[in-house]
């Protein structure tokens, strides 16, 4: 049984980490959005470069996808069957993103190739901190008026408010299917 699933969320929510998870268990593709995006040295792919490869990768029959790149919106959720949406609260996925990007300046740990986090990213205006503080409400707003309207209305929609509610989800996901 075919499987396409978009995984959204607030930078910091989990969304690679479960989107590996759900590919794992159920033995289909992962694909990590920003992994398509980011070039080296943090240079975005250009549009059309990026649309082409995510409408190629989605032509598979199955795949698990994530991230919240409204450029490709149209595509991934046109062709996805399932949503679900990482909404923690603000301050939980804050912290998460602090946490992660300190560890990962300290460990030099590589994002996305060849991309690291440093600590002139960190304080700057790129810094993920940032980034989460002006598009947590942006994005809760987001999805809530597309499932409210119906646009996707294909979709069956997940919506998971904690941590402890995606291992539930994941606890009880069967290995052939996710709904």
């Amino acid at each position: 049984m075919a499987q396409r699933i978009i995984i959204v969320g607030t930078s910091g929510s989990g969304k690679s980490t479960l989107g590996e998870e759900i590919g794992k268990k159920l033995g289909i593709p992962n694909i990590e959005l920003d992994t398509l995006f980011w070039q080296p040295n943090w240079v975005r792919s250009p549009p059309e470069i990026f649309i082409k490869t995510v409408d190629k990768l989605t032509n598979q029959e199955s795949w698990v996808i994530d991230g919240n790149y409204s450029l490709v919106r149209h595509i991934t959720f046109t062709k996805g069957d399932t949503l679900i949406w990482l909404d923690y609260p603000f301050l939980l996925v804050f912290y998460r993103a602090f946490k992660r990007s300190v560890s990962r300046i300290f460990k030099k740990e590589k994002l996305w190739g060849t991309n690291y986090e440093t600590l002139t990213r960190f304080f700057s205006k790129n810094s993920i901190l940032v980034w989460v503080l002006q598009t947590h409400w942006r994005r809760k707003r987001t999805y809530t008026r597309i499932i409210q309207e119906g646009e996707y209305s294909h979709l069956h929609v997940i919506r998971l408010k904690s941590p402890k509610e995606t291992r539930e989800f994941l606890k009880n996901l069967k290995t052939d299917k996710i709904l």
